[in-house]
């Protein structure tokens, strides 16, 4: 109960979403509904909420190298970048977010080649992936401890997954 406004608090839940690709880019659902979208522009993903609105671009940064990618919000304000990294030589491999200042933020590893998990700072788990071949959709669940984490930060992660996974 909120000491403030007496509304009952109740405990984050963890949410399930499906990752669909389609020939526009991928679709996020959640019980059916649309929940976001990712479109390619150019060299970039811009990921939109349901209604359209910009969320997330994910810009590749040349300068940086190793495939990675700046996280730009809908303010031209930097979130983060994501970099690849090789988790093991059996995998597709995982990557690494971090905030503007270069603090780790999260990490997404493989688990074989069907499935991923992401992981905080603090080493809670924050969200597990998986998908049943190369062209299935992705199922995501997001965890309670995940749902106080940036989505969009979630979501840049999987889509970073998502493409690579998928990539000739």
């Amino acid at each position: 109960m909120c000491a403030f406004c007496a509304t009952p608090i109740t405990p984050a839940q963890p949410v399930a979403y499906a990752l669909e690709q389609r020939p526009r880019g991928y679709d996020w659902y959640s019980d059916g509904v649309l929940v976001a979208s990712a479109t390619m522009q150019g060299a970039t993903w811009t990921l939109r909420d349901a209604a359209g609105g910009p969320v997330v671009t994910l810009v590749h940064d040349d300068a940086a190298g190793a495939g990675r990618v700046t996280l730009v919000g809908p303010d031209s304000r930097r979130l983060g970048s994501i970099t690849p990294h090789a988790d093991n030589s059996e995998s597709i491999g995982g990557s690494v977010a971090t905030d503007p200042d270069g603090r780790l933020v999260m990490v997404l590893r493989t688990d074989g080649t069907q499935a991923a998990h992401v992981v905080d700072r603090s080493g809670d788990v924050v969200a597990v992936a998986s998908w049943e071949d190369a062209d299935a959709s992705t199922d995501l669940l997001v965890t309670p401890h995940g749902a106080g984490q940036p989505l969009a930060m979630v979501f840049g992660l999987l889509l970073a997954l998502e493409v690579k996974r998928r990539s000739p």
